[in-house]
């Protein structure tokens, strides 16, 4: 039944005549990278006859680059250049095809040699197809519109086909707002079955399509992690070439270092009209020895201005998402060069101002960037001619800044014919220590010294390691935030009365994707993630000091879920806290697992959860 319904929905012909789109994916498959991967697809399959290597395999892989064109796997984190998404699955296939001739499918075989000779090449092919369109769900997180904004449905033509209809240079591609790790997964498999091959499903014996589908077996279970293995190292790879390549194209910032691009950016936002500064209402506002960027707008513009200026020589540049992920990582880049203002007391550097001017005010958050960087010099650059004061966006406690209030000798001018008080001066009772003293202001009552720009161990830490309260916090905050989804199905947090449950590498892949933390990789075994995480007292451990277990939201459940778990009294330390993020409802039906536990092993009842 279901092998009918897919060749029934796989069975108009995708592929046209010929066509632009047509020709670039064909160009695109007989050179490069691409070109490699194909040819060792084709090596991998030499029960196939030529023409069904042909039909099975490269019309497959045609078929599937026509269906995303140019896409790229995602908007920042790997693969992100033109042609990502096609290259990255057509990569994960050949690592899938080497993992499973590797194992075989061992236990999986049919009893007799007859029946594993039609199987175990079966279960390579499922294996090489759902590799192939194991991200198949990304087309529907990018927003594709030709020239009258009309908007590329799937389900209705290959991508390739929209951009022929309307020229690729006449469409915008731009990832959707509010997209979530999880949600090109569950939209996958109703993707599948419009792109497969009626061939494809002719060829699978329909036991194992329906085995597969349903994720029953054994066997269907060593594909999925056959794939996630495969998957994870294509991206571990990707990560390695672009860090490599941002080294040897550009030595002077191999560290990803935007600081140098400051200056020159700015100008050219100033020249463009792009950056409105020291306007009421504008992006930036010039002190005395600061910038104020309002966050995010102004650093979404500076950001896409460093982009045009360096994206094409320095690859760092290049892959900055122009979102509110990309405006944290450019900032966190600039924190860790001490080039960015923070708080002393809390080591954040978003800042709350209130901005007034003429009798009208405005509240901003944004961020504080040294004139130096952008080219400027302090006594010579232009001020705003209102004033700014700032305050902590957590508490509304006041920060005491003094580089956007009125210049001492502005306040003082407009009083020189009026005779002096009966109180005498202070400057003839102050000691006579420094010369400028005439020209300095009185002191006032509580004199606060703003500290220099500094990196201080929060939000993204020292460069060797993480701190373990910082990034405590930050979970707290992107829990209570609502970008890392909680207590809801396929969250990445799930909240007991005893025991909160968080879901790894995913949330840590989720913070990195906000800006957190760009130097290291989650996907680490030896992650600086779990090692600070380790020295966390609300973290359970074993006698081992392993903080990685497995669980099952519910007895039904399939697939063990990899998860930290935090005490829930210790992570969220207030009762406000608490009633923020709220309990999960199905806590009850968890199952925690011996952190030594397998697929196949039995699930002893009395291993559910000690809440």
């Amino acid at each position: 039944m279901i092998l009918d319904w897919l060749r029934k929905k796989s069975g108009s012909a995708l592929r046209p005549a010929e066509s632009p789109s047509r020709s670039a994916v064909r160009e695109r498959l007989a050179s490069g990278r691409a070109a490699s991967l194909l040819a060792d697809a084709l090596e991998r399959f030499p029960e196939l006859e030529a023409n069904q290597a042909q039909v099975l395999v490269r019309d497959v892989v045609e078929d599937f680059f026509y269906a995303v064109m140019d896409l790229g796997a995602s908007e920042s984190y790997h693969h992100a250049s033109p042609w990502g998404l096609a290259e990255h699955s057509l990569e994960v296939t050949i690592f899938a095809l080497r993992i499973a001739r590797s194992r075989h499918f061992v236990g999986h075989a049919a009893p007799n040699p007859e029946e594993e000779a039609h199987r175990l090449p079966r279960l390579r092919y499922a294996c090489f197809l759902l590799a192939l369109y194991h991200d198949l769900g990304k087309i529907l997180q990018a927003d594709v519109r030709g020239p009258h904004r009309e908007t590329h449905n799937p389900f209705v033509e290959p991508l390739g086909a929209f951009y022929d209809r309307h020229g690729r240079e006449e469409c915008r591609v731009k990832w959707r707002d509010g997209r979530s790790l999880e949600d090109h997964i569950r939209m996958t498999p109703y993707l599948v079955g419009h792109l497969l091959p009626r061939a494809a499903a002719i060829y699978l014996d329909p036991a194992i399509v329906t085995e597969i589908l349903e994720e029953k077996t054994a066997g269907a279970c060593e594909i999925r992690e056959i794939i996630v293995e495969a998957d994870q190292r294509s991206v571990r790879e990707d990560r390695r070439k672009a860090e490599a390549k941002a080294a040897s194209e550009n030595s002077a910032h191999a560290s990803g270092s935007f600081v140098a691009y400051l200056a020159k950016s700015f100008a050219e936002g100033q020249k463009q009209g792009r950056l409105a500064a020291n306007i009421f209402g504008g992006d930036v506002f010039l002190g005395r020895r600061f910038a104020f960027f309002t966050y995010p707008a102004a650093v979404l513009k500076f950001v896409s201005l460093v982009k045009d200026a360096f994206g094409r020589a320095d690859i760092a540049a290049r892959m900055l998402g122009e979102d509110e992920g990309g405006a944290r990582f450019f900032l966190a880049k600039l924190k860790a060069d001490e080039s960015l203002y923070t708080d002393p007391s809390t080591g954040l550097w978003k800042l709350k101002a209130t901005i007034h001017q003429g009798g009208a005010s405005d509240v901003k958050e944004g961020v504080l960037i040294p004139l130096a960087h952008l080219g400027l010099s302090a006594g010579t650059t232009e001020t705003f001619p209102g004033t700014i004061t700032f305050s902590r966006p957590t508490d509304g406690s006041e920060v005491v800044i003094d580089d956007f209030r009125p210049a001492p000798s502005k306040v003082e001018k407009p009083v020189p014919s009026v005779p002096p008080p009966v109180k005498p001066p202070p400057l003839p009772s102050a000691p006579d220590k420094r010369s400028p003293a005439a020209e300095a202001p009185p002191p006032t009552p509580a004199p606060s010294t703003l500290l220099p720009p500094r990196a201080v161990p929060a939000t993204l830490g020292p460069q060797s390691g993480i701190d373990p309260e910082a990034l405590a916090r930050d979970l707290v905050e992107g829990i209570l935030a609502g970008w890392i989804p909680s207590n809801v199905q396929q969250a990445q947090v799930y909240v007991s009365p005893k025991t909160t449950f968080v879901a790894t590498p995913a949330v840590f892949l989720k913070m990195r994707e906000h800006g957190l933390y760009p130097t290291f990789d989650p996907q680490d075994r030896r992650s600086a993630y779990l090692k600070a995480i380790a020295r966390l007292e609300c973290v359970r451990k074993s006698p081992a000091n392993r903080i990685v277990y497995p669980i099952l939201l519910g007895p039904e459940s399939e697939r063990a879920l990899k998860v930290i778990k935090f005490d829930t009294l210790g992570l969220f330390k207030s009762e406000d806290l608490r009633k923020q993020v709220g309990i999960w409802k199905d806590w009850e039906r968890l199952i925690e697992l011996p952190q030594d536990w397998s697929p196949g092993d039995a699930v002893v009842s009395g291993e559910s959860s000690d809440d």
